[in-house]
């Protein structure tokens, strides 16, 4: 029975085959079908069509995504002194252009690529590649078919959130005997989350110009890490490095924009305290965002007041009529300006768009975005045309190499350094044209040296160099004091903290010596409140022409116990030789001392005596 019914299972499969085959016969004689290896030819042509296009896809989007988002860069715009940033960013050599950014004659601009022009820039490229993607000849001759292909015609992309898609197109024919195919469209869809990772950048982008985000950031970075407000009671003077301060903020920046992150966004945070650096958007944000910035990368700091490369700020209560508010009390108040590029990363998986924005602090206040492309912020006095100058430069007929600066109006330019021809050295260059600019001559153990000049024609300069001696300063001192001493001229002044410091570079001239001396002791104060202005750069136009405006500012003294007390000091005039400078082994300096005061009177009485005082000077 079991054999019996296999034999019957066996011969209904096989008179069902007969059946199918004999349908498929039919249908094919019929035209209803196609041959199986006409379908087969002609899917294989199309599918290593298709993957051809994929794959340019693919490319155009790795690389825009790395060029923000651009596939065609933009023309390259040059920076400026003032703003040295150029319409890229330099990241790892690759340009990739900034979203926003200041041009060097200080326009704000907007350089951002919206989803059309992407999609209008990706199809221009796939355009260029579908006559290589249609190359069939060595794929045609060892299959034993023919292919023919007709003009390449529009090429159509849109981008979406998790693929591209992509429409070719492209008449392309396989024609096997009596047999033949033809697809005119071909339609390749590209898996990528190009599309999200757009759209995120964007919503980053607008909340930033919109909320400023990244620059209120900044202020609280200055106020942290640099001086801006605030006071110390002290009787020394408080000075600051310039360069130290612009290299400090700039470790700051590059530390603290890391820490940034986009709530909603992939991250982790070590410490509750770290929610300070989670940005709110507004939206949901799936994806990893990264904010980078390196203090190697074009960053403009300015600040105010500062002269000579120092930051300053005198101590208040040493004048007369002031002693009563607190003695030997140091307010300073110093306004920044900061720009710098900030490059924001958006990563799903493994692809990354990136783009730079830059970062615009005026006055210690954040930018307010305008892309009117018609004012300008400032005027690039350094890069425009120039005239023809020569400045010589030496000293006893002996050259002398120095660095030339020229500063018209509010800005300073770098122009060149003078280089030895017989018994001077020389610079011939181009300068800006400007009336009555200041140029500024550098060398090491020389005094600067300045002059005015009229760069609107062509001038000669000689510049004389005075050379500086250092000299050692003795003061005979307890050790539980300490001194500060001025030693000012027409055209050079030196600050020198003894014991601290014990060495003076002056050159010839007459200085007027001023010491004051202050002793380690102990006077308490009530709370009080003093005004303290500092002149600032005037805005818009005021300032392109070197005005200035006064900025004032109250500070509230609380209760105070001062530790450092003056006791002593006094004036007097100098003349210093040259030949005394040279031949001088050491300056002595002896000041008056009194008892230390004990109370806000006595230090008022103190400061009299200071002012009527003369200093016994001598070298040796």
């Amino acid at each position: 029975m079991l054999k019996n019914r296999k034999g019957q299972i066996t011969l209904f499969i096989i008179i069902a085959l007969v059946i199918i085959v004999a349908v498929l016969l039919t249908l094919i004689f019929l035209g209803k079908i196609k041959n199986p290896l006409e379908i087969a030819k002609k899917n294989e042509v199309e599918i290593n069509f298709v993957n051809c296009v994929d794959q340019r896809v693919k490319e155009a989007i790795a690389t825009a995504e790395l060029q923000g988002g651009y596939l065609s860069l933009p023309d390259f715009e040059s920076g400026s002194v003032n703003f040295p940033f150029s319409n890229y960013l330099n990241f790892l050599t690759l340009d990739v252009p900034y979203w926003f950014y200041v041009s060097g004659n200080g326009i704000q601009r907007v350089q951002k690529p919206n989803a059309t022009e992407i999609e209008e820039q990706f199809g221009e490229y796939v355009k260029r590649w579908v006559p290589e993607c249609a190359k069939f000849e060595n794929f045609a001759n060892a299959v034993d078919w023919e292919i023919a292909k007709g003009d390449v015609g529009d090429v159509q992309v849109k981008i979406n959130n998790n693929n591209v898609e992509t429409r070719v197109n492209l008449p392309l024919s396989v024609q096997s005997g009596s047999y033949k195919s033809t697809i005119t469209e071909h339609k390749i869809s590209t898996k990528t989350p190009f599309g999200s990772l757009l759209n995120t950048a964007s919503d980053i982008f607008n909340a930033q110009n919109e909320r400023t985000i990244l620059e209120n950031y900044s202020i609280d970075i200055l106020n942290s890490y640099a001086p801006t407000n605030g006071f110390e009671i002290t009787c020394a003077p408080k000075i600051w490095s310039k360069e130290q301060v612009q290299s400090d903020l700039k470790v700051a920046l590059q530390e603290n924009v890391a820490a940034l992150k986009i709530r909603g966004s992939s991250y982790t945070l070590k410490n509750p305290e770290n929610r300070y650096f989670v940005i709110n958007i507004g939206k949901t944000v799936d994806e990893k965002v990264n904010f980078l910035y390196s203090r190697t990368w074009p960053t403009k700091i300015d600040i105010w007041p500062s002269s000579g490369g120092i930051l300053r700020s005198d101590p208040l209560g040493t004048q007369a009529g002031l002693g009563a508010i607190g003695f030997c009390f140091v307010p300073y108040h110093f306004v920044y300006d900061l720009s710098f590029p900030v490059l924001i990363q958006v990563t799903s998986g493994t692809e990354m768009l990136q783009f730079p924005v830059v970062v615009i602090i005026d006055k210690m206040v954040p930018r307010q975005f305008d892309t009117n492309e018609t004012i300008p912020i400032d005027i690039d006095i350094c890069r425009a045309p120039g005239q023809i100058g020569t400045v010589f430069t030496s000293y006893n007929s002996e050259a002398v190499k120095a660095t030339i600066s020229f500063k018209c109006l509010s800005q300073s330019c770098a122009i060149g350094t003078t280089s030895t021809d017989g018994t001077k050295a020389r610079l011939t260059t181009e300068f800006p044209r400007c009336v009555n600019g200041y140029l500024t001559v550098e060398s090491e153990g020389f005094k600067p040296k300045e002059a005015v000049v009229s760069s609107n024609e062509p001038f000669i300069l000689d510049m004389q160099m005075e050379p500086l001696y250092s000299l050692p300063v003795e003061m005979n001192l307890a050790n539980n004091e300490n001194a500060i001493i001025y030693f000012t001229s027409e055209d050079y002044s030196q600050t020198l903290f003894y014991p601290r410091e014990k060495t003076v570079n002056l050159s010839e001239g007459t200085y007027k010596i001023d010491a004051q001396i202050s002793r380690q002791g102990e006077i308490s104060f009530g709370s009080g409140e003093v005004e303290k202005c500092i002149k600032i750069p005037s805005e818009g136009i005021g300032g392109i022409l070197g005005m200035t405006s006064e900025q004032c500012y109250n500070v509230t003294l609380p209760s105070t116990k001062l530790t450092e007390i003056l006791v002593g000091g006094g004036s007097m005039n100098y003349s210093f030789s040259d030949d005394q400078l040279r031949s001088a082994r050491k300056m002595t300096i002896r000041p008056d001392t009194v008892d230390t005061p004990t109370t806000i009177d006595e230090l008022s009485e103190v400061y009299d005596f200071i002012n009527a005082n003369n200093l016994v000077v001598s070298l040796s």
